[in-house]
């Protein structure tokens, strides 16, 4: 009768190796995709940098048509006019964008 009884209380589960295993695999998933994603990050940070210039570049432009003078180095003359809302000057790596009067283009210093 005891071995009837020890074979009911004995408990299926996973040993203590399968445990450290499965664990393992999980760390080496989370890594590599976690290294992957910050890549894409950063090519997605470079292509808004890209779209932002151009749209801003056009702003420039058309200021530049209408009042037929080019907008001071922070753009806050196209703040003013309401060709666009302040938080478009904000960079995707930090700071904001400059108009740089050499170049007659909009310009970010931040970018990598």
């Amino acid at each position: 009768m005891k071995k009837g009884q020890n074979a009911k209380c004995r408990r299926g589960g996973f040993s203590l190796m399968e445990v450290m295993a499965a664990i393992v695999i999980i760390a080496v998933v989370a890594t590599a995709s976690v290294t992957g994603l910050s890549s894409l990050r950063g090519k997605a940070n470079t292509k808004l940098d890209q779209t932002n210039i151009a749209e801003l570049n056009s702003k420039v432009q058309a200021y530049h048509l209408e009042h037929s003078r080019w907008p001071s180095a922070n753009l806050s003359q196209l703040v003013r006019s309401g060709y666009i809302e302040t938080k478009a000057l904000v960079t995707p790596f930090g700071g904001r964008y400059t108009f740089d009067k050499n170049t007659l283009s909009v310009i970010n210093k931040n970018a990598p």
